[in-house]
């Protein structure tokens, strides 16, 4: 008997987990659309890393992340995203899309990358990873030792 309830428990909270994941990237599929990474703020880690285009900032202030992504959507018109592929494990989650947008009357597209952590009952970004070149090696070990350590 006790058994069963250790596996219901379990599944239970995996759920939770799911649902506090999902919140999230609607929040940023959001967030991401109106151009407004204000919206974030709650989701905002301290502590978090971020690569916009060709820089990379690692455990940045949630101030310092909200100011660079703030000045990333500054000058992009009719931004559209959506997460194409979304993956949730224990207590983190990933999603990856494709977001377009409008620059200097281009149009252009960048690869995005996010990755979640459930820390402490909340959900937070730990990493956005938004750039056409491939994920750097450092954004993955900071994924694997956080998730290692919870």
């Amino acid at each position: 008997m006790r058994k069963y309830i250790l596996i219901l428990a379990l599944i239970l909270s995996t759920l939770s987990f799911a649902q506090n994941f999902e919140m999230a990237f609607l929040r940023i599929e959001q967030s991401f659309r109106t151009a407004s990474p204000g919206n974030l703020w709650p989701l905002i880690s301290s502590g978090m890393s971020a690569r916009l285009e060709d820089s990379v900032y690692l455990d940045i202030s949630c101030i310092q992340s909200e100011s660079l992504l703030k000045e990333f959507f500054q000058n992009k018109d009719s931004v559209e995203f959506r997460f194409a592929a979304k993956f949730a494990y224990c207590r983190n989650a990933e999603g990856n899309g494709v977001m377009t947008y409008v620059n200097d009357m281009k149009k252009e597209s960048i690869n995005v990358d996010v990755w979640l952590i459930h820390f402490r009952g909340e959900t937070l970004i730990s990493a956005i990873d938004i750039s056409n070149s491939p994920s750097p090696i450092v954004f993955i070990n900071l994924f694997v030792e956080r998730n290692a350590i919870k």
